[in-house]
């Protein structure tokens, strides 16, 4: 399996169920649908989640744990996964997508220097 460092995050359909090149290793909430895209349930909570984690903690900008519903993130991930959803995830086909890794880490840093900006 290919990471979203080295190919951008890819989300498909395999028999009807969504799977993407990302390793599902925390749940926000209790989601029964899994990842999920191209809506706003938990399922896109839970996916973009574990964008921004992977990427702040790649950006080394994590900030405290925060205990989830199965597991932890980082608190600079939980404070903008809504907002990275509404951009990449909720927006995406159905039937999936690509987004480039450097279009998305760029996307968290920007948004992680206006979040410090407005504290």
């Amino acid at each position: 399996m290919t990471t979203i460092k080295q190919e951008g995050l890819i989300c498909k359909r395999v028999n009807g169920e969504g799977v993407c090149n990302i390793e599902r290793v925390f749940r926000h909430r209790n989601s029964g649908e899994g990842v999920e895209w191209g809506h706003g349930g938990s399922g896109p909570d839970d996916l973009a989640l574990l964008v921004c984690d992977f990427i702040v903690r790649d950006l080394g900008m994590t900030g405290a744990e925060v205990k989830l519903f199965k597991g932890s993130c980082c608190e600079n991930a939980l404070s903008i996964y809504q907002d990275f959803k509404w951009r990449f995830i909720a927006t995406m086909p159905k039937e999936g997508g690509h987004v480039p890794y450097n279009d998305m880490k760029e996307w968290v840093l920007n948004k992680l220097q206006d979040v410090k900006g407005n504290n």
